[in-house]
This record gives structure tokens, sequence and C-alpha cells, in this order.
């Protein structure tokens, strides 16, 4: 036996990513992990690889096994809610409800937690709430301006 999880049990603040889960590799064995953002993929390799301890239980790792891991995880862990960390990059602070508005919405379609923690969402949550909200954010472009309207308008 290479590696075992007994009983492991690991939460990222109220939300538990495994609860009692128990595996055990065997030399030459091959495992794929499957799931959908913050389910606890990446958790689970850093508790293999050692990074992490466990809430509770036992991870055993037979001597000499080697456990190599590729980080993805994004250096975003500042103590702030997921809400203010977005609001940084939807809108210019100037535009007061807009900003709060524009935030909401976003938050809403990326199904995050305004209340969040960043510094406590696991990997792939915390993907989420830093690299795509700059990019999902509707913004006008020139050509939708009034102005430009009128511009183009009088130039027909």
């Amino acid at each position: 036996m290479l590696l075992r999880l007994d009983k492991v049990s690991l939460a990222y603040g109220a939300r538990a990513l495994l609860d009692e889960a128990s595996l055990q590799l065997e030399m030459g064995e091959r495992v794929a992990l499957i799931g959908r953002n913050g389910e606890g993929k990446s958790s689970l390799l850093r508790l293999l690889h050692a990074e992490i301890e466990p809430d509770r239980g036992t991870v055993w790792r037979s001597a000499g096994a080697r456990v190599a891991l590729l980080a993805q995880d994004i250096q975003a862990s500042e103590p702030v809610t997921v809400r203010d960390w977005v609001a940084r990059g939807v809108l210019p602070s100037s535009e007061g409800w807009a900003s709060g508005h524009a935030t909401a919405a976003l938050l809403s379609r990326l199904q995050l937690d305004p209340e969040a923690r960043l510094d406590q969402l696991s990997g792939g949550t915390r993907r989420r709430a830093v690299r795509q909200p700059r990019s999902l954010v509707h913004r006008p472009c020139r050509h939708s301006h009034p102005r430009a309207r009128s511009r183009r308008a009088a130039s027909l």
C-alpha cells in the first residue's frame, strides 16, 4: 500500500469537503479525480501531498512514497469577503449604486457566496472568484455611447 486515508474529514469554514472519507492506493494503481469546482479535488491532493492536515482522521504514506503535485492555487488569499474582492474589479467606486448592483448580479451569476472570505475558499471556488469577474462584466463599448451613435448618424 502506498497511501491511505482513514475516516478523513476536512472543511473550509462551514463547508465540508470530506466527511469521514477513506481511500487506499496500491502500487501501480491510477486514479482520476473528477468533479465540479470547489468540491475538494485539490484539497484531497494537498492532503496526500502533506501540504495540509485533515480536521479528523489519518493520512498514511508508505516510507519512500513520493507524491507529486502541480499547484493550481491562485495566490489571492487576502482576508476580505468575496463581495469586496469582486467589487474591486467591477466598476469604478465613483459609480456607487451601479457598482453594488453589478457586483451582486455577478456574484449571483457565478453562484458565489458574497460573505465568504477569500482566504477560506477552496482552490476551484477561489479561481472563480478571482479570475472570472473582471472578464464577465459588461461594459458598454464606445460605439454604444449616445454621443458616438449621434456622431455615426451625422456622418451617414
